[in-house]
């Protein structure tokens, strides 16, 4: 006869033909066994037992953030920054993923200039930044208010986003 099996499970088959309909099933149920019966690796359990009562507080009160002009700098870019500023260091991994927050300006200017014309060929090289202002606000004051946001990057780097939008021309 013929051995079939997976694993450690060997069994005996007589016909040639009843070896898939033996190791489908095998394979099936050792499958549904494992899927439902061993403990996942980043499951994270149940609710709580107990609900956290606790809820953060903040001081209701804005405040400006510095005068540098931060943006957040997003892979390739992200890389191009700390070479920058750590000059003659390596730097490994993988840059997509990668994101900081920093001052220095963008180090490549050109890469969306097409000519004369600006950028992707519209005349456009600036945007009203009252504008770009008021829409990253998002209906909120001035200023950073952590009891109304505490993500004190969010309208940075919303501003960032909108004049990258609005400088595209889409």
């Amino acid at each position: 006869g013929i051995l079939s099996g997976i694993g450690l499970i060997v069994f005996p088959v007589q016909d040639d033909r009843l070896v898939p309909l033996t190791i489908i099933p095998v394979y099936l149920s050792s499958f549904f066994y494992y899927h439902n019966f061993t403990p996942n690796v980043s499951h994270p359990g149940g609710p709580r037992a107990h609900k956290i009562q606790r809820t953060p507080k903040f001081p209701d009160s804005s405040s400006n953030i510095s005068k540098g002009d931060w943006r957040c700098a997003v892979a390739h870019d992200a890389c191009r920054d700390t070479h920058h500023k750590f000059k003659g260091s390596k730097l490994t991994g993988e840059p997509v993923g990668r994101q900081i927050w920093t001052t220095l300006p963008k180090l490549d200017h050109t890469l969306f200039e097409t000519s004369s014309l600006g950028f992707f060929g519209l005349g456009i090289k600036t945007v009203d930044e009252k504008l770009v202002q008021t829409m990253a606000a998002g209906g909120r004051g001035e200023g950073f208010n952590p009891a109304e946001n505490p993500n004190s990057c969010d309208k940075i780097f919303r501003a960032q986003q909108i004049r990258n939008y609005l400088l595209s021309g889409k």
